[in-house]
């Protein structure tokens, strides 16, 4: 990749997202429902270090009321976005590793903001995973029923879930988990 190449792929990745996601509440890639928040997060960021209290988490947004129930400035999850040429996965077990720093900076945003975390990350050539905590992983299967493909089960810096984002998609339906999360 040429010098500064990983902000428009890490862009790219973010409109690509909002597309994905948008797709799976409507049935259609287009019109987006959830596009880039102001700076990629970076405004909430700044704001939070001048001690204002933002409204605008994460990497991505709802844009539609359809899909406010999700992520901000209403929705449930605060979803962060990762695009890199290589995630640590040898590392996990150690509590080390890039995927280890993200949750543990994420989790603690979304602590800090009363959301739930959500992370989808992507590794150059393979597909994207998304990462949630137990808490949610649980309550999801309590809903939705058990999947019937595979998670992988991660220990810092509390017990968290990973699956792909694409069998994720298909076994959640969006309308049950936006009445699982309006109805409490």
């Amino acid at each position: 990749m040429r010098p500064g190449g990983g902000h428009a792929k890490g862009s790219n990745f973010e409109r690509d997202i909002c597309r994905v996601l948008t797709k799976w509440i409507t049935g259609e890639s287009r019109p987006e429902i959830f596009w880039r928040t102001s700076t990629s997060g970076g405004k909430f960021t700044q704001e939070a270090k001048g001690g204002i209290r933002g409204k605008m988490p994460g990497d991505i947004m709802s844009i539609d009321k359809k899909g406010a129930w999700l992520l901000p400035p209403d929705g449930a999850f605060v979803l962060e976005c990762k695009n890199v040429r290589k995630v640590d996965f040898s590392r996990v077990l150690d509590g080390k590793g890039n995927l280890m720093e993200w949750w543990g900076k994420h989790y603690e945003l979304c602590r800090s903001c009363g959301r739930r975390p959500m992370l989808i990350f992507k590794e150059s050539v393979r597909k994207p995973m998304v990462m949630f905590s137990r808490e949610d992983w649980v309550g999801f299967c309590s809903f939705l029923g058990n999947p019937s493909f595979s998670t992988m089960c991660f220990c810092l810096p509390e017990l968290s879930l990973v699956c792909g984002l694409d069998s994720f998609l298909k076994w959640a339906d969006s309308k049950a988990l936006k009445h699982y999360f309006r109805s409490g």
